[in-house]
């Protein structure tokens, strides 16, 4: 007989061998027991976690020769056809490769032939979520109305794919990851049933490795047992799958805490140069550090991570030398670089430069550290704002005298031109009221009713903050806003007000020509412009 991998080989004969998925084990076999055979299962779950393995067991046990019953035999001509996949009454599909709607119509056609022996006939079509949306309104009359003793066993990696109306007429049963321990328990039956013997720190390896499925699980038992032969030694299975010890990841980790780049370089070599697998690399690197942020925000939970012998020990001690803000960012770039792992060119160099970042993680600061600190410079520009105004020789202070409304006025346009480069946003809110007047160090701005809004939002204290600086630090001297919310008619009165002002300084057009002259000549002079024109009081002349 042709050699048998392990996970053929040691395949679950009954419901009670599929280990990790007792909660659907038991419910089928109470099924079986009751008679309540439903005519359809749909099966879903992560890979290698037993749902195919279910579906030929649950096959068996309706078509055994003692059955249906719970616990089939596995040695009459059912059983065994249907372990070696000849059986006539179990018909097993490939959704992936037969996902068209002519593949799934010649299947179909069969359920109309009876089956032999008043047996059940049995439909197991794997990676059902393959099948086109044609395929699947081609099954869907035989799920709505199945003939006697039919059988529909449908298994998926991915439900989410499965139309709704195929879902709502099956009985659904979701597989899960199977738990380490459980693993590792298994792992130990199988290298005791193949005569070798293993170091436990392998079995721990192994069950990591396989991410909580059991058939990657025996395929990577196999691979090492191929490789160390009946002498199983954690080095040397390490060395069979790539992946790197514990002592890499502490010495990355000591390294990281002193900023030494250059020894992150040395053990990052070593890694390359012994061939170990850098996905899996980083890939542990992440729980490595997952482990020392659990470690570092809730040491009690140690017991939970279960870790052999002095790991656990090692692992708390370094975990306190983070600060919890680091770890989250180091595994914020771990994951990152995996990520983009998959995509590069040269995946030394991605984490070469990764963990270069991670060596200075110390320095970064976090985001609410940041923000304080923003705060107190804003609040130490205030202050100095409100201190005396600098020395004259530095930069000309404005005097009390020419320091007035019209001078505010004058450069209003400037000062809100100067907003849009910086704060567009406090310059839209602005243009929404209107100058008004100047109370001591206060600048009183008018708003309409209509745009109370904006009124609202620049007596926000953060607003307020950013005003004032923009306001003191345009005009050279400390100065601050009110803001008045005013009906329209109040508006209106205020506008023809200064309308009514703006005019006489529009009057320079009317006047004469020498005069006009004289004017321009001054203004040119003097560099000068037309703040107020007073008519003279003829008396005087």
């Amino acid at each position: 007989m042709s050699y048998q991998v392990l996970a053929r080989k040691f395949r679950p004969k009954l419901f009670e061998d599929v280990i990790g998925q007792e909660h659907i084990t038991q419910t089928l076999m109470n099924a079986i027991k009751a008679g309540r055979i439903a005519h359809a299962y749909i099966f879903s779950g992560p890979r290698g976690v037993g749902k195919t393995t279910t579906a030929r067991l649950l096959a068996c046990a309706l078509n055994c020769e003692t059955g249906p019953t719970d616990s089939p035999c596995g040695t009459c001509n059912s059983c065994r056809e249907i372990a070696e996949g000849n059986s006539l009454e179990v018909i097993e599909v490939d959704g992936a490769s037969n996902n068209g709607v002519d593949q799934v119509r010649n299947l179909t056609d069969t359920i109309k032939y009876n089956t032999s022996s008043n047996k059940f006939k049995v439909y197991i079509i794997d990676e059902v979520h393959m099948l086109s949306n044609a395929a699947f309104n081609a099954l869907l009359k035989n799920l709505e109305e199945p003939p006697p003793r039919v059988v529909f066993i449908f298994a998926t990696t991915e439900l989410h794919k499965v139309l709704e109306t195929i879902l709502s007429r099956c009985q659904q049963f979701i597989f899960k990851l199977i738990p380490e321990k459980t693993i590792i328990t298994r792992l130990k039956k199988l290298v005791e049933a193949e005569k070798c013997e293993a170091e436990e720190k392998v079995f721990k390896i192994i069950a990591n490795a396989s991410g909580g499925s059991m058939r990657d699980a025996e395929t990577i038992l196999e691979k090492v047992i191929t490789f160390c032969g009946n002498s199983i030694t954690e080095e040397k299975s390490l060395l069979a799958l790539g992946l790197v010890s514990s002592d890499f990841l502490f010495e990355m980790a000591e390294g990281i805490l002193i900023e030494n780049v250059a020894k992150i370089f040395v053990v990052i070599s070593k890694i390359v140069n012994e061939g170990r697998n850098l996905d899996r690399f980083v890939k542990d690197s992440i729980e490595f550090f997952r482990k020392l942020l659990f470690l570092n925000v809730s040491p009690s939970i140690i017991n939970v991570l279960a870790f052999e012998d002095n790991t656990g020990k090692r692992m708390n001690e370094l975990s306190i030398k983070f600060k919890e803000y680091q770890l989250l960012y180091i595994m914020d770039l771990l994951c990152e670089l995996a990520s983009n792992l998959k995509f590069s060119y040269s995946p030394r160099t991605l984490i070469e430069v990764a963990f270069v970042k991670i060596c200075h993680s110390r320095n970064v600061l976090p985001l609410d550290q940041i923000v304080k600190k923003l705060d107190l410079v804003q609040d130490r520009l205030l202050s100095l704002l409100k201190q005396t105004p600098k020395d004259s020789s530095d930069n000309e202070k404005i005097s009390q005298i020419e320091f007035n409304f019209e001078y505010i006025k004058n450069k209003w346009a400037d000062f809100l031109k100067h907003l849009e480069l910086k704060k567009l946003m406090l310059k839209n809110y602005l243009n929404d009221g209107i100058l008004e007047r100047l109370e001591k160090d206060s600048i009183i701005l008018s708003y309409p009713e209509s745009s109370v809004f904006s009124a609202k939002l620049l007596n926000e204290a953060d607003y307020r903050k950013e005003l004032d600086i923009e306001l003191s630090s345009f005009f050279n001297t400390h100065l601050s806003y009110q803001i008045e919310v005013k009906s329209t008619e109040e508006i209106d009165s205020t506008n023809k007000s200064e309308t009514s002002d703006e005019q006489k300084i529009t009057d320079f057009g009317n006047l004469s020509s020498n005069q006009n002259e004289f004017v321009s000549n001054a203004l040119e002079l003097f560099d000068g412009k037309i703040i107020n024109i007073k008519n003279a009081d003829k008396k005087g002349v």
